[in-house]
């Protein structure tokens, strides 16, 4: 079988804990070695490189500048074949992984191929459990919870474990620089779709993705994620404040718990948590019937895969179901912020430019 040449790009900052895990899988990948070329891309200022430079089969470019995107654009500058396959630092690849990828990418106008990333084996009940939101590229859930299926292909692919055709790419001028650190997967996305391409799921391959194992960095990740889909898609301010899972909702149940008598308080929380069981009881009996919209995707493959991820049912509800509020809610906090701060900055400028 003929096997074409694939440049896997890494792009990374201050990943010494993780770049080693991630480039031993790299070397026991069942590819010729002859036909895989293996480049790093790094900002970093801890041991990072010092690491890279002892994998002789690696490629390490040094980059001043810390932005997903320019990193990609970097890496995707330098590969020598067509096909590239973007994989971050903190996963690591199962042997078979580039030969999955490859017959999907096959007719010429697929653009990209995903994949799913899992949590590792070993990875800790916390660690699992964050997985369980479905972040990143559909976590322990698999990444078919986050996609829409189109006629043909998805309307996304991630680029955190995903198979590029770098001539498409380059056609439509590779990631946009000015979104720095997220979401330039799913802007790349659309514009591979609007240009015409195709992009496809490979549902049985799959990356291991090192989880966050502590509230600490689940809460900096969820920050950083909002600012980084605030910067992309420029919410405006009622749409941040009225969503369902915004921070205005929560600060209102504060208020009402204050002022309203406690009875009163109490009944409705029981009554919101039997309204939810009852959701829930119709979510799994009515998954077939097109019951639900597709905001409960994700809900539902969850309960449906608990066994095989490896989580009970009270896991999903006592510990899973809160973490995926908790994330929500941090994510529109950074969302508002970023737009108080835009808000405020456009409004000094405006004030300077008055006569």
């Amino acid at each position: 079988m003929y096997l074409p040449g694939i440049s896997v790009v890494i792009i990374s900052h201050n990943e010494q804990g993780n770049i080693g895990d991630c480039l031993d899988s790299l070397m026991r990948v069942d590819y010729p070695a002859d036909r895989l070329e293996i480049i790093v891309v790094d900002s970093s200022s801890d041991r990072t490189k010092e690491i890279v430079r002892g994998y002789k089969r690696v490629q390490l470019l040094s980059s001043e500048r810390r932005e997903f995107s320019s990193k990609r654009n970097l890496g995707l500058a330098h590969a020598k074949y067509d096909l590239v396959a973007f994989l971050d630092a903190d996963c690591q690849a199962p042997p078979r992984w580039p030969r999955i990828l490859l017959p999907k990418i096959g007719p010429s106008d697929v653009a990209a191929v995903g994949c799913n990333a899992y949590p590792p084996p070993d990875a800790p009940f916390l660690g699992i459990c964050i997985a369980c939101i479905g972040k990143p590229a559909g976590g322990a859930i698999g990444f078919d919870s986050e996609v829409q299926f189109l006629d043909r292909g998805v309307d996304y692919v991630g680029s955190g474990c995903t198979l590029y055709r770098k001539s498409l790419v380059d056609k439509i001028g590779g990631f946009d620089e000015a979104l720095r650190w997220g979401d330039e997967d799913v802007n790349l996305s659309q514009r591979l779709r609007s240009a015409g391409y195709v992009l496809e799921y490979a549902a049985d391959a799959f990356v291991y993705h090192k989880t966050r194992n502590s509230l600490r960095q689940f809460i900096a990740w969820a920050y950083r994620r909002g600012r980084s889909h605030f910067y992309a898609t420029n919410p405006p301010l009622e749409r941040i404040l009225f969503d369902p899972f915004s921070v205005l909702w929560l600060t209102l149940l504060i208020l009402a718990a204050a002022i309203l008598p406690w009875r009163v308080v109490l009944y409705s929380i029981i009554a919101a948590a039997c309204l939810f069981l009852v959701f829930l009881q119709r979510l799994i009996g009515g998954k077939a019937n097109g019951m639900f919209p597709s905001g409960s995707k994700k809900l539902r493959l969850l309960i449906e895969r608990r066994q095989r991820i490896g989580v009970g049912l009270w896991t999903v509800l006592i510990v899973i179901l809160p973490l995926f509020c908790l994330d929500r809610l941090i994510l529109h906090i950074a969302q508002l912020w970023c737009r108080l701060i835009t808000t405020s900055s456009n409004t000094v400028v405006a004030a300077k430019r008055l006569p």
